[in-house]
């Protein structure tokens, strides 16, 4: 089912758009440290280019790095990225009307603390609302509780592995593709378990490699939902449902210094569950107004 959907309707498939190759995502980011602090703001827009006019994006907050902590907080503005219609909007095939284009705002913090014989725990929280263009509002909550340990291997920064638990709930499951949904992944529950490891090569150098992998475990229930939460009139619902899964994610950037000035970056990522796979990759340039030499952590983009 896909737009208005009326009943017993056929679809002509070739007025719906599955795939765009013609985006502009524009970015301007402007970040200063002061000792152990770090500042930072964003802005930008959804991309130029969709079915469904841009949207601003943004970011604003404040990063703090201490012998054996770091903690961040962030009010934040972003795109959906999980399918053609939450990322760029697509066209009602029935009405010619625009929808989807969501973006999700809120507040979101992450920290991490060593406990000691190199251990450590980290956590995260968010708070998000979730809107766009004809489809409903939507709220959600995150959190993630984990422990590490660090191997201590020489060239790495750190080189840890340990146990997390993720918990996301939404208020409503907006995961359709007809009018009125969001076309994004809204379960009414979901709990996470997974063993992963991460790493970080040593800083200080001209070049540095961040990266993450986890295998785990999820269950999660989503909520029936009306097929056309706008109209009064059609009865029609999405059934509830739950389902459980082997999940498995990878992530991996790099970041190199080619001057004082200019830093070239790049990134991967890939997450397989049973009901979805996802995969990305990206480059990009950054300048410094400020000379610098060497890099360290502060000098990565907190894209994912």
């Amino acid at each position: 089912l896909v737009g208005s959907a009326p009943v017993d309707s056929t679809l002509d498939r070739s007025k719906v758009t599955t795939s765009t190759d013609t985006l502009v995502e524009p970015r301007l980011a402007y970040r200063i440290e002061n000792n152990e602090w770090g500042y930072f703001a964003e802005l930008g827009t959804t991309p130029l280019g969709g079915e469904v006019s841009a949207r601003p994006v943004g970011v604003i907050g404040a990063q703090w790095q201490g012998d054996g902590a770091n903690w961040r907080i962030e009010g934040y503005s972003e795109s959906v990225r999980e399918s053609i219609l939450s990322y760029t909007g697509i066209v009602d095939p029935f009405t010619g009307k625009d929808w989807g284009r969501v973006t999700r705002s809120g507040v979101r913090t992450d920290g991490w603390a060593s406990l000691g014989n190199d251990w450590g725990v980290y956590g995260q929280l968010g708070l998000n609302y979730l809107g766009g263009e004809n489809v409903e509002d939507n709220s959600s909550f995150t959190g993630t509780i984990g422990v590490s340990k660090n191997l201590n291997i020489a060239g790495f920064e750190y080189l840890s592995i340990g146990p997390s638990l993720n918990y996301q709930a939404f208020d409503k499951n907006l995961s359709g593709f007809t009018t009125g949904h969001g076309g994004y992944f809204s379960p009414e529950s979901l709990i996470q378990a997974m063993m992963g490891m991460s790493f970080l090569t040593e800083t200080g150098r001209s070049w540095m490699t961040h990266g993450f992998l986890g295998v785990g475990g999820q269950s999660h229930d989503q909520a029936a939902a009306p097929v056309l939460p706008y109209s009064s009139k059609d009865t029609r619902f999405y059934d509830a449902s739950s389902e459980s899964s082997v999940v498995f994610t990878a992530r991996l950037q790099s970041l190199f210094e080619l001057s004082q000035n200019w830093r070239l970056g790049t990134q991967a990522g890939y997450s397989k569950t049973a009901g979805y796979e996802d995969f990305g990759m990206a480059l990009y340039f950054s300048y410094l107004f400020q000379p610098e030499s060497g890099l360290d952590l502060a000098d990565l983009p907190w894209i994912w």
